[in-house]
């Protein structure tokens, strides 16, 4: 992978958006509805939920519930596992998050590879690829990037590349993410003004 390449790119689209800033009030609304219900359906839908797109909406804009989905599905609840090794796992974790090794990564980097270090520890019964999502948005979005939507097309290479990362080769997982990120700030410049 050229990462610097990739890098280069994505922030040059970023200072375009940044140039921007601060976004008009109606488009940071039609952005926030845009990537809830787009990023919360094709992450449940990853983790093998079948509410559809539309459902998704229906659920979170119109606060409706969908008929014959059950009640795990509309909650998609987070159990924590009773794992000893997890407090030690996390510890380590956290201390790596604000390390000086990621303060030197790209904030792309850092992102992926904070969700596949998550997602290897595995805190919790259900939930931590979201979760892990959750983070590495958290993280895109402290650094000025918009989010990062993993859609479900992508799900097969998305597990390819986890299993990769998580055998000590990260390459193809930051470039999945970079491509995500990609998308969200292309999304994010169509809808800006055009000059």
């Amino acid at each position: 992978m050229q990462a610097h390449y990739i890098f280069a790119r994505l922030d040059e689209k970023k200072a375009r958006l940044d140039s921007h800033r601060p976004l008009p009030p109606a488009i940071l609304a039609k952005l926030a509805e845009f990537f809830r219900v787009d990023w919360t359906f094709h992450s449940n839908a990853i983790e093998g939920s079948t509410i559809t797109l539309a459902e998704t909406r229906a659920i979170l804009l119109d606060g409706v519930t969908i008929g014959g989905k059950s009640l795990r599905e509309h909650l998609e609840v987070i159990v924590p596992p009773d794992v000893s090794t997890v407090p030690s796992l996390m510890y380590d974790f956290a201390r790596w998050l604000g390390s000086d090794e990621t303060r030197a990564m790209h904030a792309i980097e850092f992102s992926a590879r904070a969700h596949f270090k998550f997602v290897n520890i595995h805190p919790f019964i259900d939930g931590n690829g979201r979760t892990a999502r959750v983070l590495m948005n958290l993280i895109l979005i402290r650094a000025g990037f918009p989010p990062a939507v993993i859609q479900v097309k992508t799900r097969a290479p998305y597990y390819v590349a986890l299993r990769q990362a998580d055998a000590g080769n990260p390459n193809d997982f930051i470039a999945l993410i970079a491509d995500a990120v990609e998308r969200s700030l292309d999304i994010y410049l169509d809808m800006l003004p055009k000059s």
